[in-house]
């Protein structure tokens, strides 16, 4: 799919580039590029070819997101399990997907008793450069990953989105003027991966270079925004009403940002 050479185009041109800040730290597109090359290699050598539909724990940190790009270049589909949520009610949404593996950059997974878990925080082979054409395009119709509603009003369930879904968002914000999105552009990331319009404070930045900006799960997300946005100097910002209307108490006329 073109996003997807789209995306791997990037992680080269802009390899020096700012990727993520994550808790305080900045990672390059380069290092972003040699982790998803390490899951990569994990994937290759440790899953069968027939998994399709690969559990994901949503952890704030780089090798959670580098585990989403190297499943979709391994054509593979993620179904995101927030470790806050309770396990049973992950384990039933795994078991709803017949995922039998796991990817978990966490130390020690909740997940390994009942589930084939890769760890994604460990350091491994790059893969080399005579595997990257290997890399998987699929269909239109392929999954990309499969979402899941709450399950108050009974068992959660699961709303499948296609890579032509992706590529049709994608599309779609390259024609909006308001969302021109430049290498120089420092974009907050605020949503949980498991609210599917994450999607667009992650993906479309590392399209064009730009650098992701992420909330830690344990911060306080109004306070921890108005730090970037004073500390960061963040230019594109994608939020929700109620965040939206915290920020409008707090004026600065030397900071200036796009509020979408």
């Amino acid at each position: 799919m073109k996003f997807l050479l789209t995306l791997q185009e990037s992680l080269k041109i802009h390899s020096k580039r700012n990727a993520f800040f994550i808790d305080g730290t900045y990672f390059t597109y380069g290092q972003l590029d040699i982790k998803i090359s390490q899951i990569r290699y994990a994937i290759q050598n440790e899953i069968p070819p027939s998994e399709k539909l690969i559990g994901l724990v949503t952890n704030d940190d780089l090798e959670t997101y580098a585990g989403i790009i190297a499943l979709w270049f391994e054509g593979k589909a993620y179904v995101p399990i927030n470790p806050t949520y309770p396990i049973d009610r992950n384990n039933q949404i795994l078991k709803l997907t017949d995922s039998s593996y796991v990817l978990d950059s966490s130390s020690d997974s909740a997940y390994k008793t009942k589930f084939k878990v890769l760890n994604t925080n460990t350091s491994g082979p790059v893969v080399s450069q005579s595997l990257k054409p290997n890399l998987n395009l699929g269909e239109p119709i392929d999954l990309a990953y499969i979402l899941f509603t709450s399950g108050s009003t009974g068992t959660p369930k699961g709303v499948p989105i296609t890579l032509e879904n992706l590529n049709g968002l994608v599309r779609a914000l390259d024609r909006d003027e308001l969302f021109n999105l430049k290498p120089s552009d420092r974009c907050l990331q605020m949503f949980e991966l498991t609210f599917d319009f994450s999607l667009v404070t992650y993906l479309p930045p590392l399209l064009y270079g730009a650098c992701v900006y992420t909330i830690p799960k344990n911060a306080i997300k109004h306070f921890y925004i108005f730090k970037l946005i004073s500390e960061q100097e963040l230019t594109v910002l994608t939020m929700v009403p109620s965040i939206i209307q915290f920020l409008r108490l707090w004026r600065d006329p030397q900071h200036f940002c796009t509020i979408l």
